[in-house]
């Protein structure tokens, strides 16, 4: 094989190996766990809840991953589920939903944060 081909090669390799470790140096502890969770995820990242609004079935446990480089709170407007403590990047919140309803919630550092869980 040409040995301009081989080098070709061998730094499209070395690229591919620096992007990988970026990725993987980028992604807080715990992952985002959407691939493990079935999705039942929600993002606290740029100040806001990815997603907004997430529909899930009764029993289901919804998982919170502060993404963001700023301490946050799921904190509830309704229901009788607990809220969060203050949670830094990285960190995890679940709740399982057990009553069908929909619930409001927000960030009680930044009250602009609000999101809704429906479940049906």
């Amino acid at each position: 094989m040409d040995r301009r081909v081989l080098a070709v090669i061998a730094v499209a390799a070395v690229v591919i190996i620096v992007i990988v470790a970026i990725m993987v140096m980028q992604t807080p502890p715990g992952g985002n766990g959407n691939e493990q969770l079935g999705g039942n995820m929600v993002d606290i990242r740029d100040f806001s809840f990815d997603p907004g609004t997430l529909t899930v079935a009764n029993g289901t446990t919804v998982t919170w991953t502060n993404l963001d480089s700023f301490d946050h709170t799921v904190t509830f407007d309704n229901g009788p589920f607990i809220s969060s403590e203050l949670m830094s990047r990285g960190e995890m919140f679940n709740v399982t939903f057990d009553r069908s309803g929909t619930y409001n919630y927000h960030c009680s550092i930044h009250p602009s944060m609000t999101g809704t869980i429906v479940v049906e």
